[in-house]
Order: structure tokens, then sequence, then C-alpha cells
């Protein structure tokens, strides 16, 4: 739960009772800054990808899921509505919507990313793969989660 700033705890407190656990909910927005900032800072020294299509092919995944999830929130967002005209008008937009982000990033973007990806020196591989990877798929998995929202 570090990326949406807040941090859950349980600690053990002390009452007339006897101990019990109190559970905390603690507002953290520095979180995120603080991953990413480490990230930068630390760099990507010491890690090695060695199989470009593995590293591509496992965020490919979270894409699916992320789409896969809009999908679904377009079938559960009119859950007890009466079947009627503009609601299967949204569906089918939803779904071509859907179709066009799958399509534009695993037909044009992820191939040619792979192709990018592979052509770096080995050494420039973790720096790459941390930006674009870890750091760009996260607004993209956001944007995609947020528009199934509406």
């Amino acid at each position: 739960m570090f990326l949406c700033g807040l941090w859950y705890r349980d600690e053990f407190v002390r009452t007339p009772q006897g101990w019990r656990i109190q559970h905390r909910y603690e507002e953290r927005s520095y979180y995120p800054v603080a991953e990413y900032l480490g990230n930068v800072l630390g760099g990507a020294r010491g890690w090695r990808i060695r199989s470009v299509s593995h590293f591509v092919e496992r965020h490919g995944l979270i894409v699916i899921i992320a789409l896969g999830e809009s999908i679904a929130s377009i079938g559960v967002g009119v859950v007890g509505e009466p079947i009627s005209w503009p609601i299967v008008a949204a569906a089918v937009l939803g779904l071509t919507l859907s179709a066009a982000l799958w399509w534009a990033y695993f037909d044009v973007t992820s191939l040619l990313a792979e192709r990018a990806f592979a052509a770096c020196p080995l050494d420039d591989r973790a720096r790459l793969a941390r930006d674009a990877y870890s750091y760009l798929h996260l607004p993209l998995v956001a944007g995609i989660v947020l528009l199934a929202l509406g």
C-alpha cells in the first residue's frame, strides 16, 4: 500500500482490561516520492536483465490484468439497471476503448520497446528497465484503472 500513500499497521496497546491489538491507518504521502527518489539516487548498478522477452512479457501481464479489470467494470457499473440503448452504447464504447488500448500497447508499443530494449547494451538494460518499465508502467496502469472508473 505504499503507492497509495496509506500505511497500515497493527500495534499492541495496554489497556486496563489487558493487552489488545489496535489497527491504524496513517497517511504517508511521502512514501511514493521516497520510493521513486531512492531508486533514482541508488541507480541500477548490480542488476542484470538477460531475457528481454521475459521481462517485457511480465510487465505486459500486468497491463492485461488492468485491461481485464476495466472490461469487468463495464458490467459491474450497471448491475440492477434495466438494459437500454444508452447502456448498450456505453458498453460497446468501453469495449472498443479497451480493445484500442490493448492494440496500441501489445501490437505497437510493446514490440517496438522490446526491440529497442534488446538492442541496448547489457550494462544499460537495468537502467532502461527501471525507467521504462518500473517508472512508466505505474502511470500507465493507473491511467487504465482511472479510465475504467469513468
